[in-house]
């Protein structure tokens, strides 16, 4: 992820986007997308890696928790 936002910066957007909030389950179970919230620890490194690689201003989309039993946007934000 971080070296597709530095190749999408090269194209000089107004901000980077990552969307934790995917649920597609092909996606979702990969570990991508919604998936990341299985795995906070993950999830935080690589916006942080991201957010460090980048001059731009990042941005990230997700989702209150994965399911109704693990709502973890509060301790990620």
């Amino acid at each position: 992820m971080k070296r597709a936002a530095l190749l999408a910066e090269e194209q000089n957007p107004e901000l980077s986007d990552i969307n934790l909030g995917y649920p597609v389950r092909k996606v979702a179970m990969k570990g991508a997308g919604a998936g990341l919230l299985n795995d906070n620890p993950l999830m935080i490194t690589t916006t942080r890696e991201i957010v460090q690689a980048v001059k731009l201003s990042v941005t990230v989309i997700t989702r209150l928790g994965w399911d109704e039993n693990s709502k973890v946007i509060v301790d990620v934000a």
